[in-house]
């Protein structure tokens, strides 16, 4: 039996607790946009966001780009280069 009404009040949602540039934050949905994540550690649009993956290496991840979160996921804004 399957119960297709809204959540019951009360009811406990699964958090994920995920870390972007070194400070924890906590989300309350599974998938989000890389620009909502952006958005919740007030990275600049345009700025760019990387995701660091288990063995170390980071992977891009655009502004419009769904990300399936996983508890202590890691992100990163990229480090800046200037030319001199």
């Amino acid at each position: 039996m399957t119960n297709e009404g809204p959540e019951p009040t009360g009811v406990d949602r699964e958090t994920f607790t995920i870390s972007i540039d070194g400070r924890d934050y906590e989300v309350d949905h599974p998938i989000v946009t890389g620009a909502e994540i952006e958005e919740l550690a007030g990275i600049s649009p345009g700025d760019g966001l990387v995701r660091v993956q288990d063995d170390g290496t980071q992977v891009r991840v655009g502004e419009g780009e769904r990300v399936d979160l996983r508890q202590a996921d890691r992100f990163l804004k990229p480090p800046r280069f200037n030319r001199g």
